[in-house]
């Protein structure tokens, strides 16, 4: 049965893992040339990140009003001029509402999807940067990650609207686990105390119609996340 549910998923994002890999091998290659003739090394090749940063959400229920905080911890790879790697933990929410919002179906019939949502997240994502600028103490750069994410989809009562079926077609059932494919342009700055200053912005992309709970009865595609954070680390 995971064999049935999980083997589709791994084949429509194969090609995502084979270009991780390939991109990889390049960075090690690019990585054991920087390590030779790489005059201006970071001060500190591995840095711990704390950071708080606020997101919010573009859908059928919003359209980037609510702002909401998220709470991150990583790990970053910090030693080399060109690619370098990160390991992300976030925990936090987002929320929408539209007390207005209505669907008519195939059929011409109104239907009322629920008006509000609160997704809270887990994720738990590795991204690969791209330097753009490199020196000592400064970085500036493009990220693109691969992870995975916990949402629960909650109404305004506490309510997990996954459990309500009343709120979107009979046949759609959905879990809790998605994909997420974060997209972003950073910066930091490091001192030479070990301590630091950093900021990123981006989308998340997280491969699910139902961070809202709506997917049928929606008229735009997914939800969509938009994040800014600042991290002293």
């Amino acid at each position: 049965m995971l064999i049935e549910v999980f083997f589709p998923i791994m084949m429509k994002y194969c090609w995502l893992f084979i270009l991780f890999l390939g991109t990889g091998w390049l960075s090690a290659r690019g990585q054991s040339q920087d390590t030779l003739v790489n005059r201006s090394r970071p001060l500190f090749p591995r840095l711990l990140e704390l950071s708080i940063s606020g997101a919010s959400y573009r859908g059928d229920l919003g359209n980037y009003q609510k702002w909401s905080a998220i709470f991150q911890a990583a790990y970053r790879f910090n030693g080399f001029r060109r690619f370098n790697g990160r390991l992300g933990l976030t925990r936090g929410f987002v929320t929408g509402e539209n007390r207005f919002y209505t669907f008519r179906d195939g059929e011409g019939n109104l239907t009322t999807p629920n008006t509000f949502f609160r997704a809270n997240l887990l994720s738990f994502v590795y991204e690969l940067e791209y330097n753009l600028y490199f020196s000592r103490h400064v970085r500036v750069y493009l990220s693109q990650g691969i992870g995975l994410v916990r949402f629960v989809v909650k109404d305004a009562e506490g309510q997990n609207l996954a459990d309500l079926t009343d709120t979107r077609p009979f046949e759609e059932i959905y879990g809790n686990f998605a994909f997420q494919l974060p997209t972003g342009l950073g910066f930091h700055y490091l001192f030479r105390n070990g301590f630091g200053v950093g900021g990123w912005l981006g989308f998340w992309n997280i491969q699910t119609d139902f961070l809202d709970n709506i997917s049928a009865w929606a008229t735009k595609a997914e939800g969509i996340i938009f994040s800014i954070f600042v991290s002293p680390f």
